[in-house]
């Protein structure tokens, strides 16, 4: 359980407890806009000559395409594809005349813009905005690579969605607000990056009064830091989450 603890100091004993409080189990929770939905179930098709001629593909080129799905519960604001190891261009030869690309992204059946440095992560990742493109429901996202003459590009490393929603059995969704426990069980299983819990208590006098308040964290994965009305307490990087917040509290 996680709460506040007063005690009494007596000379040359150990401390009384003499107020427990347990505080409530949900958290305001707020963290950065990119949450993030991973993409590593692909369906690859190797010359894919269905959609080849929706590209102007034919033989001697070659069309390879990977799709995949996932459901929306509510439309995010902010959603971007960003994929890792690719290179989108238009080759220099035929391509170059037909302003053919090398890699087209299509979301719901319609072409994503073109790829850009992302802002998330690394700066070498590549990202591409497909918040208006989404619809809730099912999702289809196909990625197209063609070839006439260059190598062929891959889908070596995952894809990543990333925007301000929440993750629920892989389902994107209203991002939560308030959360009780650990966040990655709460709509954020693959969030990296930094977290806030807040939580407001009233503490009377008699509390306060000649006391030491102890603020236990409980369980805490993996490191924290705390501050009580805006005063940094300190930082704890292993256990035991157990600190003193007597000089913060009013």
């Amino acid at each position: 359980p996680q709460g506040v603890t007063s005690t009494r100091k007596k000379a040359a004993a150990e401390p009384q407890i003499v107020t427990e409080l347990l505080l409530d189990a949900e958290w305001n929770f707020s963290v950065p806009p990119q949450n993030v939905l991973i993409l590593d179930k692909w369906q690859f098709v190797a010359r894919d000559t269905e959609v080849g001629p929706d590209f102007g593909v034919g033989i001697p080129g070659q069309v390879n395409t990977w799709t995949t799905k996932f459901n929306v519960e509510h439309l995010p604001e902010i959603a971007s594809l960003v994929f890792d190891d690719v290179e989108q261009n238009i080759p220099s030869h035929v391509g170059f005349l037909s302003r053919r690309r090398n890699m087209e992204i299509m979301v719901n059946g319609k072409p994503a813009p073109y790829l850009k440095p992302a802002q998330w992560q690394d700066k070498f990742n590549l990202s591409t905005d497909i918040a208006n493109l989404l619809q809730e429901g099912e999702n289809t996202i196909q990625v197209v690579t063609l070839s006439l003459l260059e190598p062929l590009q891959n889908l070596n490393e995952p894809v990543y969605l990333v925007g301000d929603f929440g993750v629920i059995d892989d389902k994107i969704t209203l991002r939560p607000a308030y959360i009780s426990g650990a966040f990655n069980e709460a709509g954020f299983p693959h969030f990296v990056g930094i977290a806030t819990y807040r939580q407001t208590i009233e503490l009377t006098a008699e509390i306060i009064s000649g006391n030491q308040l102890m603020r236990d964290l409980g369980q805490v994965h993996d490191c924290c830091r705390i501050l009580v009305n805006g005063v940094e307490i300190a930082t704890r990087l292993w256990a035991p989450f157990e600190v003193d917040i007597t000089s913060a509290t009013k």
